[in-house]
């Protein structure tokens, strides 16, 4: 037997709410780490493309 509501929808049980938070949850994580990951790289590049400068003569730290 299941519970729905006026329109239709179904009332989801203790343990699907559960599962959907745990999943939520998980795709926040994933989120959070890929964002770690993706702002380690662009500072990796930064920091390759200040040497690159260096090696021009250029000071990357006076650009304005």
């Amino acid at each position: 037997m299941r519970w729905f509501h006026q329109d239709g929808t179904v009332v989801p049980t203790g343990d699907e709410r559960a599962d959907r938070e745990k999943l939520e949850k998980e795709e926040a994580q994933r989120l959070a780490q890929s964002e770690k990951l993706e702002k380690e790289e662009a500072q990796r590049l930064a920091q390759l493309l200040a040497e690159k400068l260096r090696e021009l003569g250029v000071d990357p730290d006076a650009i304005n």
